[in-house]
């Protein structure tokens, strides 16, 4: 797992006192030194939801100052609220620094470096968000079959890889991503499904780079292709790849590994 942020001074996640009208809470975003959003989560007496409003943040001074109308408002049947295992002296600063909303059904919204809303395969019944380097949170969910839902990697990990191990999610799909192997770790580092489909290389062009499984594979295509023709070497041959093979290729490796992609919907992306 990466290794947690540095404990230097900074703006706490803070909870709001209970009020008469019910309890209310209030949370600050994480992402990369940043706090992008700010979340207020009130459940009144008596009502089963609570009500949910994120508030964008405003970065025209050193520290954020927040809309004051919400960009956008819930209603959720169950708050995540993201809390990160090796902060927890800390919670105050590190709870709530991302954010899993229970809508209704297998819907739910994440609210992290954006929001987006998604389908789950099963309930969930787990959220993790350990801080690692640099303040950036590694948000997780897991249902109540196993699968892990990767909320920064937009990819979904089958229970089945968690039988036998408690390993972190991020750090076995990270290891796991590999097609071939990375030249840029000295000796390279091999992947765990060596020689997928007989690849051992792959090009952009005229240059080598290390391939790697993406959830979006026609998106990562045309951002790729904008650099150059994609290339696989098998044996002695260099292929080149259209648009289809390369989403094959993806496909079937996610098949192969147990991955496959979280799709979801960009409700509000974050003030760049």
């Amino acid at each position: 797992m990466k290794q947690p942020a540095d404990d230097a001074p900074e703006p706490g996640n803070k909870r709001a006192a209970v009020s008469a009208d019910g309890r209310k809470a209030t949370y600050l975003v994480h992402d990369n030194g940043g706090r992008p959003f700010k979340i207020s989560v009130q459940r009144q007496p008596g009502d089963p939801k609570a009500q949910v409003q994120v508030f964008k943040a405003i970065y025209d001074e050193e520290m954020p100052r927040y809309e004051e109308e919400p960009c956008i408002s819930f209603s959720a049947e169950r708050v995540f609220v993201g809390q990160s295992p090796k902060h927890a002296k800390h919670r105050a600063r590190f709870d709530g620094n991302s954010l899993l909303l229970h809508l209704e059904g297998l819907k739910y919204v994440f609210v992290g470096e954006n929001v987006f809303a998604f389908t789950a395969k099963y309930p969930i019944t787990k959220y993790v968000s350990p801080v690692g380097n640099n303040d950036v949170p590694y948000p997780w969910a897991m249902d109540e079959q196993g699968f892990r839902y990767l909320m920064i990697s937009s990819v979904i990990v089958t229970g089945k890889l968690f039988e036998n191990s408690d390993t972190d999610p991020y750090d076995l799909f990270f290891d796991r991503a590999l097609m071939t192997a990375d030249i840029g770790m000295v000796p390279p580092k091999q992947p765990f499904h060596a020689q997928f489909q007989g690849i051992t290389e792959f090009w952009i062009g005229e240059n080598q780079y290390t391939f790697r499984y993406e959830p979006h594979p026609e998106k990562d295509f045309d951002r790729l292709s904008r650099r150059g023709e994609l290339s696989v070497v098998k044996g002695s041959e260099k292929i080149k790849l259209s648009k289809d093979d390369y989403v094959t290729l993806m496909q079937d490796f996610a098949d192969l590994a147990g991955f496959e992609t979280l799709h979801s919907e960009t409700l509000v992306e974050r003030h760049i």
